[in-house]
């Protein structure tokens, strides 16, 4: 980020791609909520979430888990709107056509990095960066 996107060297671009089971939909609406009240919290919002992650067999994403993992983890959001646009599911259009997307550029899985459209064969620092200077 800081040697490439922060310097004005490249755009970076993140995409949802839930590939789990249905409950991991319920945690990229709630990212997009978390995303459209500030975009700077997407992150640590996201990180808390891969850290409180469960079992892939185990339902853990719950609305109900979510809104405690963005309580200890945003504190820059407006809790109430985040737990309407969450139980509303608002932002499920934008999930969904992401995964559309993921689907269409052969998304097995995450990460996935693609460098110009390429799909990198692997999330190594040094293979993204070997991709992205070739690219520049």
């Amino acid at each position: 980020m800081e040697e490439y996107v922060n310097a004005g060297k490249i755009r970076f671009y993140f995409i949802n791609y839930q590939f789990i089971a249905p409950y991991s939909v319920t945690a990229g609406i709630a990212s997009e909520c978390i995303y459209k009240q500030n975009n700077a919290a997407f992150w640590d919002f996201k990180k808390a979430v891969y850290q409180a992650q469960g079992p892939e067999h185990e339902t853990w994403a719950t609305p109900t888990r979510l809104k405690s993992i963005a309580r200890a983890s945003v504190p820059d959001i407006n809790y109430s709107a985040f737990d309407t646009c969450l139980d509303s599911r608002e932002y499920a259009n934008i999930v969904e056509r992401d995964q559309q997307i993921g689907n269409r550029a052969g998304v097995g899985g995450t990460p996935t990095i693609f460098v110009n459209g390429k799909k990198q064969p692997s999330w190594f620092y040094e293979t993204i960066k070997a991709a992205i200077e070739k690219e520049l």
